[in-house]
């Protein structure tokens, strides 16, 4: 049974494309072949005004996301990962001093708002995802949009408070931390929105790294850069809540 379950996800990973270049928009199910895009380390940061809006973005029972209620609210997030050098990386990223748990590390998320609807008017977790990419990677993924995070692979968690946090794991190009570093010292420039601001420091970790983390229930430890760099890690609670869940964690054994 395990087999057939890894072997469905390694299908659907490989309709999630990267978002250096536009993604097609395509039925749920019919995924697009994956786009390899070789790293550039001298990639520049360049702010990307226009956001991603899928539209029309049809309804999907699977991502309907519920009205908050009783103080809690359905978030969702993005596991950003890409290839390099042989070997997978993810993108974590920090959170900054004036939110919950500064200095904490994680994937990018957050709640589902009112105006994250589907084209039937219903909430929509891959719309958040859509905003949520767009804003906490600085603009840098401005062209991944809520169709292509449908066509991603997603785990659903249920917390006790009764609010649910789908999280899409997302084939992007590799990018180097300093343009996104770069990107959060514009926001702080520019003054931009504080959504442009939840993070001020990113940094890219191995995989199998993260998954040994989760592995031995450690939420603090010490992950090596692409340079080989060591820095000890403290996980951000609900990513690492997120991480001790036997499916996210069958996701994560997925990855390419």
């Amino acid at each position: 049974m395990r087999a057939v379950l890894i072997a469905s996800l390694f299908v659907l990973l490989a309709g999630c494309g990267g978002g250096g270049h536009p993604v097609p928009r395509v039925p749920a199910g019919n995924p697009s072949p994956p786009v390899h895009v070789e790293p550039d380390d001298n990639e520049k940061f360049v702010f990307h005004p226009a956001a991603p809006h899928a539209d029309p973005l049809p309804e999907d029972p699977q991502d309907l996301a519920q009205p908050p209620s009783r103080g809690y609210r359905d978030g969702a997030g993005v596991f950003v990962y890409a290839s390099r050098g042989g070997a997978v990386w993810v993108l974590l990223a920090r959170r900054a001093p004036w939110l919950s748990a500064p200095g904490t590390w994680g994937v990018f998320g957050g709640s589902v708002e009112s105006g994250d609807r589907d084209s039937a008017g219903h909430l929509s977790f891959a719309r958040a995802g859509e905003h949520e990419l767009y804003e906490e990677s600085v603009t840098v993924y401005h062209q991944t949009d809520a169709n292509a995070l449908r066509a991603c692979p997603a785990h659903l968690k249920h917390w006790r408070s009764g609010g649910r946090f789908r999280t899409f794991f997302s084939r992007q190009r590799y990018v180097p931390a300093s343009t996104f570093n770069e990107g959060y010292a514009y926001a702080v420039r520019q003054r931009l929105s504080h959504t442009f601001r939840e993070n001020d420091q990113y940094c890219w970790v191995p995989l199998d790294e993260l998954k040994a983390a989760a592995l031995a229930r450690t939420r603090t430890a010490p992950f090596t850069d692409p340079e080989g760099n060591r820095q000890s890690m403290e996980l951000f609670s609900a990513f690492f809540g997120a991480l001790t869940d036997p499916g996210y964690v069958a996701q994560l054994d997925a990855l390419p």
